[in-house]
């Protein structure tokens, strides 16, 4: 039986943050096909690559573990890194967008928060 990565984390602003129930990380290439009228489909050109995170992170009796609505409301770009320990550690650099939070009835309160960003190590 092989081994598996275990759970993985961000970082914001070098703060690790331990609360996140949830975390999907993706990357937009930007890329466009490039077409001719008789070569059909000859290649790509490069886009403008942009990494979106999406967290929902439960939220304790004791307050926010960052307060993403402030961190929102400031629209200033931040660091945030994406690890998973011994498998990759994607530090970026962006704002958080999209902050929310709700409760219901049997469930945990959460808060959730999209955040748009750039890779800062050059790949």
């Amino acid at each position: 039986m092989g081994l598996y990565s275990g759970v993985g984390y961000i970082r914001a602003n070098g703060q690790p943050c331990v609360r996140a129930a949830e975390i999907d990380i993706s990357v937009a290439t930007g890329n466009t096909s490039v077409k001719e009228l008789i070569g059909g489909r000859t290649g790509h050109s490069k886009g403008a690559k942009e990494y979106q995170v999406t967290v929902t992170q439960s939220i304790p009796a004791s307050g926010f573990e960052v307060d993403w609505f402030k961190v929102a409301d400031a629209q200033e770009e931040i660091t945030l890194d994406f690890v998973i320990p011994g498998v990759c550690d994607i530090p970026m650099r962006g704002d958080v967008r999209d902050a929310k939070a709700g409760t219901k009835v049997d469930q945990t309160n959460t808060v959730n928060f999209t955040f748009h960003g750039a890779r800062t190590d050059g790949n």
